[in-house]
């Protein structure tokens, strides 16, 4: 087909470049640079993201009364897989590492100490994570969040959302997952 306007010069790609212009309005579209449409989620996936937050809001509730304070979590994290009805939650643990699924394990073993963060291991999603494959559930792409936990749910920061630490974002950005709510909050 490239044979066939051999003859005309290059001009025909100059009367195709003048009718996309008048078409759009004498402007260029938008090539690169970030995209201006955000897609929300369907019905469906804000029913599921409502379901995770409540659940680990739940778990983050429950945890507040453990007592002494040093016994006590302080991140509720869960995930929630597409498909899914039920969010996997689990908290944070004190103490030694938990035992986790092999490849959770291996992927945390992985990260060198120096980019390790003080709780390597022992946050909740390492667990969840661990849950998830047990089960047999293929967690890559599911919708995850975090909240803090205090001692009392009536008290500032209770349920506050928590990004994921170092090692937690090692293990995020591995299986895709989703959080929410977007953005960043501080950690507690």
């Amino acid at each position: 087909m490239a044979n066939r306007f051999k003859g005309l010069g290059g001009k025909t790609l100059g009367l195709f470049k003048n009718i996309g212009k008048k078409l759009r309005g004498g402007k260029r579209p938008n090539r690169g640079g970030p995209s201006q449409v955000t897609r929300q989620p369907s019905w469906d996936q804000q029913a599921a993201n409502q379901r995770l937050l409540d659940g680990v809001r739940a778990r983050a509730d429950q945890a507040s009364a453990i007592r002494p304070n040093k016994a006590r979590p302080a991140i509720s994290e869960g995930i929630i897989i597409r498909g899914q009805q039920n969010p996997i939650v689990d908290l944070s643990h004190r103490g030694d590492p938990p035992p986790l699924h092999p490849h959770v394990q291996g992927l945390l073993d992985g990260i060198p100490e120096t980019q390790r963060s003080l709780g390597h291991g022992k946050c909740g999603m390492p667990k969840v994570l661990s849950t998830a494959l047990d089960g047999g559930h293929n967690p890559h792409g599911a919708t995850a969040t975090a909240m803090s936990i205090k001692n009392d749910p009536a008290k500032p920061g209770h349920g506050n959302h928590a990004p994921p630490c170092a090692s937690c974002s090692v293990l995020s950005s591995h299986y895709g997952l989703n959080w929410i709510p977007e953005g960043t909050h501080t950690n507690v």
